[in-house]
Formats: structure tokens, sequence, C-alpha cells
């Protein structure tokens, strides 16, 4: 049973829990021996509504039938009352109180009440909710235009998105189409490499778009080919493709342990494989490795083939062959029978000078031979 007392605006709320048992019967009390008949007991909770609190925190009867001091005291005695709450002295005592009983039967372990006018309040599981009690309308109205901007601002970043990629794979399907392919190949600068060499690289382009045409893949296999230095490769929209070759340059020639003949460039670099002596390029002395062409006969070859391209001009009618020994010193002969050493194939610029300067005071003709291992003190021996 509940007892509510609308508070005023000064008022406090006092909530009083009560436990009240069920009723039991009332038994009469035995007389005492020679005495009136007792009368029976009145049950703790026989009357709630009887029960106030007064301005001073203490319970009263209800109504104007107020007994004396002392029937207040057995009145008193005949109620049990549980969990009373008293508002201190020094604070203003509550003039109302909200009652509230639990029967014997009910579920102790409920919720407490809570305070009037709280009773009906909504409760806000979303701490974003709009519903809470004492919100501004306008502050509820600004969070669902927050709301609606962030979704608007969503929606436009994916449609962004989604626009950019359709354009980038529209556009990509429409350039890598037949319709922009390959059709014509230039080539320029190939004087030893022969058409047959470059068609099977020139097959592979042919046909393909022009947009993911494997330039880097044609590169390699031109360089690859013997008398390919560096290719450069460019393409020219919508249906062309520029190919320049830089080729290697021929230098000496050596015969190998096969009996063919192989040109080198300056690096080492097999060229071509002939089956005679060629006329043109001054062979090496001796026999070399039999290698294929695109490989490389070593070290001393290299340096050989780099001093017979950078000999000066005075002494290049007089070259005719070279001698490469296994520890990697060179020598040249000249036509005059004259054997000029080198050494290592190092400091080359110091010792062509030397041989160079004494050539201008003693002709080749009257030297046997040239030492310019060491350019600095070159030793020589006439004939």
């Amino acid at each position: 049973m509940t007892d509510v007392f609308p508070p005023d605006d000064d008022s406090e709320l006092v909530i009083v829990r009560k436990l009240v048992k069920p009723l039991a019967k009332a038994q009469p009390t035995p007389p005492e021996p020679g005495g009136t008949p007792a009368q029976p007991s009145v049950p703790a909770a026989a009357s709630l509504d009887a029960l106030a609190v007064d301005g001073n925190g203490s319970e009263e009867p209800a109504g104007d039938d107020r007994p004396g001091d002392e029937a207040a005291g057995d009145e008193a005695g005949s109620h049990a009352v549980v969990g009373k709450t008293v508002v201190p002295a020094a604070a203003p005592p509550p003039k109302f109180v909200k009652v509230i009983s639990i029967s014997h039967e009910e579920d102790l372990a409920g919720p407490l009440p809570v305070p009037i006018g709280e009773e009906d309040a909504p409760v806000d599981n979303n701490p974003r909710s709009d519903a809470g009690v004492g919100v501004d309308p306008r502050l509820r109205e600004r969070r669902r235009e927050v709301d609606r901007l962030i979704t608007r601002k969503r929606l436009f970043v994916g449609l962004g998105i989604f626009t950019v990629l359709l354009i980038v794979v529209g556009t990509l399907a429409v350039f890598a189409s037949p319709a922009f392919d390959v059709r014509t190949i230039t080539v320029y600068g190939n004087v030893f490499t022969t058409d047959d060499q470059i068609a099977p690289v020139l097959a592979e382009l042919r046909g393909k778009p022009i947009l993911t045409v494997d330039i880097n893949k044609a590169r390699a296999q031109l360089e690859a080919l013997p008398f390919v230095r560096q290719a450069d490769i460019a393409t020219d929209f919508p249906h062309t493709v520029h190919i320049e070759i830089e080729e290697r340059q021929p230098a000496l020639s050596y015969v190998g342990t096969d009996g063919q003949w192989r040109i080198i460039d300056n690096d080492g670099r097999v060229l071509t494989l002939l089956g005679g002596q060629p006329a043109e390029f001054k062979p090496i002395n001796g026999v070399g490795p039999a290698i294929d062409a695109g490989q490389y006969a070593g070290a001393g070859y290299g340096a050989a083939a780099t001093i017979a391209r950078s000999l000066p001009s005075e002494l290049q009618p007089y070259m005719a062959s070279f001698d490469v020994k296994q520890s990697g010193d060179i020598d040249l002969v000249l036509s005059t029978g004259t054997v000029i050493s080198f050494g290592q194939p190092t400091d080359m610029t110091a010792k062509l000078a030397a041989v160079l300067t004494k050539f201008r005071t003693t002709p080749p003709s009257n030297v046997a031979a040239i030492d310019v291992t060491n350019p600095a003190a070159i030793g020589v021996t006439l004939k």
C-alpha cells in the first residue's frame, strides 16, 4: 500500500519502506487470576493510514481524535514500523512522506521506488537519443541536422570514388582496345645487326595495344643481340613505335679452339663467328676460348681491344697483332717487327704517350723493342 502526498515547492521527498507480514488472527490473552479478560492484541500493520509524520519527525495518529500523552504511548506500542527515515534536526524537516508497503509475498529483490515525478520518465539507452527529459528541442534538431550532414558527406565521398574508378576503368578499356594497337615500327642505327635478328622482337610488338605494350621486354630482347649495346624504344600514339639501336664496335679478332674466328669489341664481347680470318680486324696471336656470340672472352682480350681502338693515329698503320699472356700482360707487335710491352692494361694514357714520344725521335724501323711497363722509366732496344 502506498500513501502519496504531493510535495510543495520547498518540500523534500522521504521514502519509508515497511515490511508488513501477513496479518495473524488476534488471539485473546489468558486472564489473570482474579482479573478482567485481556483485550486482543492489535496487528502491527492494522492501519497504516493512521500514521503521519509531524514536523519533528515523530509518528502520531492522524485525525482529530488525538488521545493524551498516556494514550499516545499505549497506541504507539500497538504499531510496528520498520525502516523509518528521520530528517536530522539541523536540516529543514520534510513536510510529506511517501510510504510504500511491501507485503510478505511480494518480491523484495525488485527495483527500489523512484522519486515522484520520475516513475514514468523514459529510459534513454542511446546516448545520442533526443528522448531525454529536459533536452532543448533546438539541441535535438541540431543533432539530427549533424547526422544528416554526415550521411550526405559519406554518400558524396562514396559516389566520387566510384565515379573516378569508373572513369579510369573506362579509359583503360578504350585505349587497350584494338583501335589503338601498334601498326608501324621504325628502327634506326642497326649496321651489323641484321633484320632477321630484329624480326622476332618486332613481331611481338606489332598488334599490341600501344598503351600496354611491354617496351621493357622488347628492350631486353634487343640488347641481348651480340652487336647491340643499347636500345631505346618510344611509343608514338596512336599506332607507332620507334626503336633506336646503339651498336658495339668490332676491334680485334682471334681464333678459338674450335678453329672458328671470333670478332670482339673493346669489352671483350664476342660479336660474331666467322669461318676464316677477317682481314679488316687485327688478330690476337695464339688460340682463345671457343665461346658463342654474346659472351665475353676475358679481361685480357678486352684490354687488347681497348688499346687497338685508342692507339694514336700515328701508330695505327704499324699495328700488326697482339699477344695476350696468361699473366694478363699485353704486347703489341708492329709491322716493322718492333714489340711494345705494355704490361698490365693500366695507366694506358701515360704509356701510349711515352711510346709516341719515343717514336717521334726514333723511327719504329730502328727499334727492336720498347718497354713502357713503367711509363716514367721506359726501356728501348735498338736494332
